[in-house]
């Protein structure tokens, strides 16, 4: 179990700014995700973690020991790879047998043929056979123990890669993309897997990914990361429905929220497209960016209706889920989610008004912070 610190922690490479001063504490046993696209530093944020990487400036505490000057083997934490990172020669047993070896093990004891004649080497042999044996039943791969890496699927040798972290009981997972190079299907049965691990081990989970569907489902709290810096740190519903900072709320959510051209008049009022949303904010005579996910838009075909006229460009069924696209002019794209019916009635090049629920709006200013309406 471990509480792990952050503070202030930069990386440069040469002149490039990796990380800038990285403020972020992690409790006992919590599940965070560091979420965001690709070079956004999060995968570098976790090897610093780990002790792969040297930070340029900061400090990282685990259980409140500064673990600045530690060695990688020494901050008793496991790391998993999206590489799975496993021997091709060695069994799954024996793959998951070699950190205990490493730990347990003298220098003697080692030896391939020495080693096997001391009762010592036996005895610590036993035991941790016993530890492979539970951690294998545990993840469901006690029939494969006797398999090598290459006779195994992908959803297989993520959980070889996982034994191989548990057996040596750390105090912290640290998870690197481990799913990225599974098939969807997959993915989706491995996230509630992952979920599930860490609720019957009670210990803290470092995980980075840059699928938003992984960092959604499975965190007690994500921190979505761009340009080296966290914008926005907090429950999954929290950084969903309330982003403070307009590309966190286009990064998380599929599709993505809508983002629309707004005015603010003299009185505080907001209009988008000539149509007064009955919100206001504190300024006036300003432009100011408008979000809504596709969720809170409906879509009616009643020419007298109040909204925002649109032409159908695009229908989308992904089964549990439909979406209308509707062009609002030439460059414009709103995309409403429907109910199948509306989305077999609607056809392509129909005209239709998308109407909003106004009061899920969001809206930002020209440097992506969000605005709070005051109505």
């Amino acid at each position: 179990m471990a509480a792990i610190e952050i503070s202030k922690v930069s990386k440069n490479f040469g002149v490039t700014e990796v990380l800038r001063a990285i403020d972020l504490e992690i409790s006992d046993g919590e599940f965070i995700t560091l979420v965001g696209p690709s070079g956004c530093g999060k995968s570098t944020l976790l090897r610093i973690i780990a002790g792969l990487e040297v930070q340029s400036a900061g400090d990282i505490k685990i259980n409140g020991q500064n673990v600045n000057d530690v060695r990688a083997s020494k901050r008793d934490l496991a790391m998993v790879f999206q590489s799975y990172a496993l021997y091709p020669h060695l069994s799954v047993r024996q793959n998951m047998m070699t950190p205990l070896k490493l730990r347990n093990l003298n220098f003697w004891e080692r030896i391939p043929l020495l080693g096997s004649v001391t009762p010592s080497q036996r005895t610590k042999l036993a035991s941790m056979t016993q530890v492979v044996n539970e951690v294998a039943d545990t993840l469901k791969i006690d029939q494969l123990l006797d398999r090598k890496p290459g006779q195994l699927s992908g959803g297989q040798r993520q959980r070889v890669a996982l034994g191989r972290a548990m057996v040596r009981k750390p105090a912290a997972f640290l998870m690197d993309e481990p799913l990225s190079n599974l098939d969807a299907a997959l993915r989706v049965h491995m996230r509630s897997e992952l979920a599930a691990l860490h609720r019957s081990l009670d210990t803290t989970f470092i995980y980075v990914t840059h699928d938003q569907a992984e960092a959604l489902t499975m965190s007690d709290r994500m921190a979505v990361m761009m340009d080296g810096k966290i914008l926005q740190l907090g429950t999954p519903d929290e950084v969903y429905k309330n982003p403070c900072d307009m590309r966190v709320a286009e990064f998380i959510g599929s599709p993505k929220i809508n983002i629309l051209p707004g005015t603010v008049d003299n009185d505080h009022r907001v209009f988008l497209y000539d149509n007064c949303i009955e919100r206001k904010l504190n300024r006036q005579n300003k432009k100011i960016r408008i979000g809504i996910r596709p969720e809170h838009i409906d879509c009616v075909t009643s020419k007298t209706a109040k909204g925002i006229a649109a032409k159908v460009t695009h229908k989308e069924n992904l089964g549990s889920d439909h979406f209308i696209h509707g062009h609002i002019n030439d460059t414009q794209i709103l995309i409403a989610r429907v109910n199948p019916a509306q989305s077999s009635s609607l056809k392509i090049g129909e005209n239709i008004i998308f109407t909003l629920n106004t009061q899920n709006c969001l809206a930002f200013d020209d440097e992506n912070n969000r605005l709070n309406f005051f109505d």
